[in-house]
């Protein structure tokens, strides 16, 4: 479940880092960052930082001359890391395969009821 949840933020950040991406908000890129983790969500951490790409556009339209003036716009463009949370994991792999024995069965009781 990590590598899949790993291998799907890593497609996330690649989308992300195109130029035509289509995830333009916060919480458009939270959400995809929740899909990608998925059921693994206890065992990765991850994290959303937001950066301010400049874009220059012109004032007016027509052909740029010497005297036009120029608009800057900041477009946000998001990054995603993550981390593996590794003393869960040891936590989780310490106790995996450890089931309670549960039985109505008073001659494998180990107390009294």
């Amino acid at each position: 479940a990590i590598l899949r949840a790993t291998k799907h933020l890593e497609e996330l950040e690649k989308k992300l880092q195109r130029p035509r991406c289509r995830i333009h908000t916060r919480e458009g890129v939270v959400q995809a960052a929740e899909r990608a983790v998925g059921s693994a969500g206890r065992w990765l951490g991850y994290e959303i930082r937001e950066e301010a790409v400049p874009r220059f556009t012109q004032e007016r339209r027509g052909r740029p001359g010497k005297d036009t003036r120029y608009r800057r716009e900041d477009r946000a463009r998001f990054h995603v890391g993550w981390t593996v949370r590794e003393d869960v994991v040891a936590a989780d792999s310490a106790s995996d395969g450890m089931f309670p024995l549960i039985t109505n069965d008073e001659k494998l009781a180990g107390g009294s009821y």
